[in-house]
């Protein structure tokens, strides 16, 4: 019976080994510490690790060019996973993938340099904790999202005096705007006054409304938005609405001037040397709302709104601390657009046939899926909320600086953007000015869905672009070719009418004038080259977030398709933003509405949960 329980452990052990053999394998490395660098959201990330003969003793996060506030939780947390854990196979941090995938692939190659082994690594188990607890919490006001609209919702809230509990699905709060620019549009008028911080100001609020919707009839579709009645109350709150966030430390200046929309921008200056000043911004807003008493949960997404009939008193939201049934008064849903969700993109804005969202993580709808469910009524019209048109997302998941091919550019100064690049359709021609402003790329690009896929053509490239381009070969959305008949038959185009149409933009490069489209000539100094290698690169709509989400009153309340309101829900932000625009976007427009819906929501739950 002894020999057999033995054969048994053996047996079981052999088993154990052939399944997970690097579970007894003891790594061994040469010690010392190695640096690597990898990828990340804006860069190259530095990652010096410490080994001893047999263990990974620390890891430590250098210089690198992430964005404060977003990428934080990654920076400390997944170094202290990586040792405690001794293994690779830790999770991302929620909102933070790149910075995270970054500081994993520097860590496997110096894993590679000590003479480890990176697959025993990765397969290397890591302890499990969930939490399948339930928590009964209560509050008056719900805020799900804490972005800027939802941080402006509790603020306002907390500021009445109740009581605020603030779900963020993501490891840090501050949702897009901590990925901006940080300019906010503004709509200096006699009704405002008061509040100026420039001179570009409007003689009425009837000419400030007129000049934001004429420029809308570049829109394809015909809308019955902007709404004239609640865009009027909003260009007219925005200033005093810039006033209170001075109450957290901010100070507006005159920062630029959209030179395409005329619509002047301002820069909230908030003392400090972390980050940029839209993120110090956010983060004292956060640090004021909790000292008002709010509690505000990290990584715990909202999954359902709780009912009672046809009101709703609650939200559900799971995080690493287990379910949360949350009840109260009312809920504010701050979850942003739908920019991050393939279906609901097809559902809501079929005719963009491929969007890059280029925003924080996170705009998947979750808001918007609740809030329908709940019997919300959706905008017909949603649009993209557009940016710089992009590489195809097959070309960003093979190479995450495939942005080198993307109209980034210093901050209103298109002098260094790809905007003097020629690019060309299906049929081989140039179908757009490629340096006006990106709203209009995006919108050009829907008109001529019959010629898709649209080229950007590029020649000369340094040697670090070059090597991009290279790794976007494989997904076919790069072409290469030595000559340009090379190329256009790399990408399915006619050669002739291609060269044709270089030809014709190399005569208006040379001339310094663009009859057909109009492309100024600061912007027509770089012809294409006589000599190849000659890279087309597919590029496709792309942008921050997404213009619609449900109706709502003025007060922001969520509203029914017969126009009834549904008790005890409001929306703001993009959540419900589609009142602002038909399908043109302004700079720094998104902060101002966000700010105002906010902070309206906020006040109005607090009226109503105090009887006001």
């Amino acid at each position: 019976m002894k020999k057999l329980k033995l054969l048994a452990l053996i047996l079981s052990a052999v088993l154990v080994l052939s399944v997970c053999p690097q579970c007894f394998a003891e790594q061994v490395y040469t010690p010392g510490t190695y640096t690597a660098e990898a990828s990340g959201n804006n860069g190259a990330v530095s990652v010096s690790v410490t080994f001893s003969e047999n263990a990974i003793t620390d890891v430590v996060v250098g210089a690198h060019s992430e964005t404060a506030g977003i990428s934080d939780p990654a920076i400390e947390r997944l170094p202290k996973a990586i040792v405690e854990n001794k293994s690779l196979a830790v999770d991302a941090v929620s909102g933070a993938t790149n910075t995270s995938n970054a500081i994993l692939s520097a860590v496997e190659a110096c894993v590679l340099l000590a003479g480890g082994d990176v697959e025993a690594l990765k397969n290397a188990a890591v302890e499990e904790k969930e939490n399948d607890s339930v928590q009964q919490l209560s509050c008056d006001i719900v805020v799900v999202g804490g972005g800027l609209s939802g941080l402006c919702a509790a603020a306002a809230a907390t500021e009445m005096g109740t009581s605020v509990i603030c779900v963020e699905k993501l490891a840090v709060t501050g949702g897009s705007a901590q990925g901006s620019l940080g300019g906010f549009m503004a709509c200096e008028i006699p009704e405002n006054a008061e509040y100026h911080v420039t001179t570009n100001t409007f003689d009425s609020l009837d000419q400030a409304l007129d000049t934001w919707i004429g420029l809308q009839d570049v829109s394809i579709v015909e809308s019955k938005y902007p709404d004239r009645e609640r865009l009027s109350k909003a260009l007219v709150e925005c200033m005093h609405t810039f006033d209170w966030l001075s109450s957290y430390g901010a100070e507006f200046v005159a920062y630029a001037d959209d030179a395409v929309h005329e619509i002047p921008i301002i820069q909230a200056v908030v003392p400090g040397t972390e980050g940029t000043p839209i993120f110090r911004l956010l983060n004292q807003m956060k640090d004021k709302v909790i000292e008002n008493g709010a509690q505000v949960l990290l990584e715990t997404p909202a999954t359902d709104l709780i009912m009672d009939g046809d009101k709703v008193v609650g939200v559900i939201a799971k995080g690493p601390e287990g379910t949360f049934e949350i009840t109260g008064k009312k809920v504010i849903l701050a979850c942003g657009g739908f920019s991050d969700s393939e279906e609901l993109l097809k559902q809501y804005i079929p005719s963009v046939r491929e969007f890059h969202s280029f925003s924080v993580p996170g705009h998947t709808g979750d808001g918007l899926k609740m809030a329908v469910k709940a019997g919300a009524a959706v905008f017909e019209d949603a649009w993209v909320n557009p940016g710089w048109v992009a590489p195809s997302n097959k070309f960003f998941a093979v190479n995450p600086n495939a942005a080198v091919f993307q109209e980034v550019m210093t901050p209103f100064d298109f002098s260094e953007s790809s905007y003097h690049r020629l690019m060309v359709d299906m049929s081989g021609s140039r179908f757009l000015n490629e340096a006006e402003h990106y709203a209009l790329q995006n919108i050009e690009f829907v008109k001529n869905d019959a010629n898709w896929p649209f080229w950007a053509v590029y020649d000369g490239l340094n040697e670090t672009a070059a090597a991009v381009a290279e790794d976007g070969l494989q997904t076919g959305t790069v072409v290469k070719g030595d000559t340009l008949e090379e190329a256009a038959k790399a990408a399915g185009i006619d050669p002739e009418a291609f060269i044709a149409t270089v030809e014709k933009y190399n005569a208006i490069c040379a001339k310094g004038e663009d009859d057909e489209f109009g492309k100024p000539a600061s912007y027509l100094d770089k012809p294409i080259g006589s000599e190849g290698p000659y890279y087309l690169v597919q590029m496709v709509n792309s942008g921050a977030d997404t213009l619609g989400g449900v109706k709502t009153s003025d007060n922001r309340e969520v509203l029914r398709e017969d126009g009834s309101i549904i008790d005890g829900l409001y929306a703001v932000g993009a959540m419900t933003n589609k009142y602002y625009y038909n399908q043109l976007y302004f700079s720094g427009s998104s902060l101002t509405f966000c700010t105002i819906d906010g902070r309206i929501a906020g006040q109005h739950a607090a009226e109503a949960v105090l009887g006001k």
